[in-house]
């Protein structure tokens, strides 16, 4: 896991950093500036579920093919699939 140092002076994960402190400012600064409580929650929510379930498009495309084989025409495609899905990567399946 990723540390940093912080504003209080000490090393943090980015993880609890972005948990703790970051996507609270967020969330009061957006609706300090009128932003629709719905949309503040689907996008910082979506930030919000990644940092519980760390998935990048790497690591959905490294588990893709420890399930299938190096079949990259076919990873290309299940990408592409999910990608046009419009759900965030993390939510990917491996099918």
């Amino acid at each position: 896991m990723t540390s940093i140092l912080w504003m209080d002076g000490h090393d943090r994960p980015v993880s609890d950093i972005l948990a703790q402190d970051l996507l609270p400012r967020a969330r009061r600064g957006l609706a300090a500036v009128g932003a629709d409580r719905c949309e503040i929650d689907h996008w910082l929510g979506i930030i919000d579920a990644r940092l519980e379930r760390p998935r990048t498009g790497a690591h959905w495309q490294r588990a893709w093919v420890e399930h299938h084989g190096a079949d990259m025409r076919s990873l290309v495609a299940a990408y592409l699939e999910h990608q046009r899905g419009g759900r965030p990567v993390h939510t990917w399946t491996l099918d």
